[in-house]
């Protein structure tokens, strides 16, 4: 009988470790169950957060939500992903639990190793800015670099056109786009535009004391 090379590989491998090797279809179907399970939890989470009957726990090292986030990744033995820190920040902004973002940005900032996508940023200076937080948005924008995330001129423009919804917040403006050079972010057509339909509708609320 004539053996399958395969079959020999497998048989010496397994009497060497004394166990099959593992199939790698097998370990990625693992860890995808895990994140979608690790996502069921966090959203079951939320939502229990917001029922009378499931108060908050005081005595977690971090607010609910990024515990809640941190202990459903362990119990399957897989990182956290980007995907569940953005559920995890547009919860905070919709539910006014400003004072719990800090702590999520720190532990996104520090403590995780993947490539934080531009949007989960953009999205959360787009929220400070609409909301008056304008200097958080700019703080958050110099730092986007330390997401490990490059920035691009979405977000340059982004910053542009929310300090250029109010006259205070003009002198700003030079700054923000001497920075962004540092920042390797090409300004584009598309920043002169920004800047300048920004500027005209300044003009037209101060010819019309509208703003």
């Amino acid at each position: 009988m004539v053996r399958h090379p395969l079959s020999k590989r497998a048989n010496k491998y397994l009497r060497k470790f004394k166990k099959w090797p593992h199939s790698p279809y097998k370990t990625s179907w693992h860890h995808n169950f895990g994140e979608e399970q690790a996502m069921k939890n966090l959203k079951q989470a939320t939502l229990e957060m917001g029922s009378s009957q499931h108060p908050q726990r005081p005595n977690l090292p971090y607010p609910f939500l990024l515990s809640t986030l941190l202990d459903s990744f362990k119990a399957y033995s897989i990182d956290p992903t980007p995907k569940a820190y953005f559920f995890v920040l547009k919860t905070l902004t919709s539910t006014s639990q400003l004072q719990d973002i800090p702590p999520v940005l720190y532990h996104l900032e520090h403590l995780e190793k993947f490539e934080t996508p531009e949007s989960i940023l953009v999205y959360l200076i787009r929220f400070y800015g609409l909301s008056d937080r304008v200097q958080d948005a700019v703080d958050l924008f110099f730092r986007i670099p330390r997401f490990r995330c490059t920035p691009t001129v979405c977000s340059l423009n982004l910053v542009l056109s929310l300090l250029c919804r109010k006259r205070e917040c003009l002198e700003m403006v030079p700054r923000i786009l001497l920075k962004s050079q540092h920042m390797n972010i090409h300004v584009e057509e598309s920043t002169f535009r920004v800047l300048i339909l920004s500027l005209i509708h300044i003009w037209r609320c101060r010819r019309y004391s509208l703003c």
